[in-house]
């Protein structure tokens, strides 16, 4: 595995255990457009207060192989955009119909108690074609819900499990946001070849940074690995890097997955059934650019 730095360049061989790589604070231009496009959407996404009512643009129903039975299973792809509106904002993809997106798709985070919740429907995302040649290559997918871990925290907050005071109820629900994993096909040869996905802490129930995995080449070789907590120039953290990929504790589990090829070749599917939907649909030319302060 090949770890590129900007001032150094380091070959690995594939080791059979973790290589701890520190990293230093600076990017390559191979990672410009994936983090340039997560700063404007992530600011834009997390903190956002919509008020703007949603509507279906349109439905697509598509039976797919069970990778586990080998039997069809139902997926419903559905675009939603906002009133009043042509572009397409939101695709979900559910195994049963969506029935009302205003009631389903929720936009900002909820609580349940002292616990973030991110609605009824998990598995949608903002949606984007940043070169406008009608095919998506951009993807802001909804990773739950989850309070964000910032610096000024008191080094004794609880970890999981232990009784929450009214004050540290509050610091929780103050910190919360919708999470979002930011997917990019950054040669737009419809493969995603970059994320930027957040790592929870393993004791507490918090989002502990950003993850960026991102192959320089374009070919599955992800060779381009950082983490950042804040921003992306604000580099600290060191990160275990495997043979098989980068570990990292999802929202709501305690064992951790691996961001590596078979995570990717999963979303890969699911770009590729969210083009073919867009395609029938006939909303190649309705699927949002990049936001203007982006395109500036």
């Amino acid at each position: 595995m090949k770890f590129r730095f900007r001032f150094f360049d380091i070959s690995l061989s594939r080791f059979p255990v973790a290589f701890l790589a520190v990293l230093c604070c600076a990017f390559t231009g191979a990672a410009q457009p994936l983090l340039q496009t997560y700063v404007t959407l992530d600011s834009l996404y997390r903190f956002i207060q919509p008020r703007e009512t949603l509507v279906v643009l349109c439905k697509k129903e598509y039976k797919l192989p069970d990778t586990d039975n080998q039997l069809p299973s139902r997926r419903f792809v559905t675009f939603v955009g906002v009133k009043g509106q042509e572009n397409v904002l939101i695709a979900a993809i559910t195994t049963e119909p969506v029935s009302d997106v205003n009631k389903d798709i929720s936009r900002t985070v909820q609580f349940r108690g002292a616990t973030s919740i991110a609605g009824n429907i998990q598995t949608w995302g903002y949606i984007y074609d940043r070169n406008q040649d009608g095919i998506i290559d951009y993807l802001a997918l909804l990773g739950g819900a989850a309070p964000f871990w910032t610096e000024d925290m008191p080094k004794d907050y609880p970890e999981r499990g232990f009784q929450l005071t009214p004050q540290q109820r509050e610091l929780l629900v103050g910190h919360s946001n919708l999470v979002f994993n930011h997917w990019a096909d950054d040669n737009f040869d419809g493969k995603l070849d970059g994320v930027v996905h957040v790592d929870m802490f393993l004791e507490r129930d918090w989002v502990k940074r950003r993850l960026v995995v991102q192959s320089s080449k374009f070919n599955d070789d992800f060779d381009v690995v950082s983490s950042f907590r804040r921003r992306p120039r604000d580099i600290k953290d060191s990160i275990d890097v495997y043979d098989d990929g980068v570990p990292f504790y999802p929202i709501g589990k305690q064992e951790r997955e691996m961001l590596g090829k078979p995570m990717f070749d999963d979303k890969n599917n699911l770009l590729a059934l969210l083009n073919r939907a867009a395609s029938e649909c006939n909303l190649e030319k309705k699927l949002n650019g990049l936001p203007k302060k982006e395109a500036e």
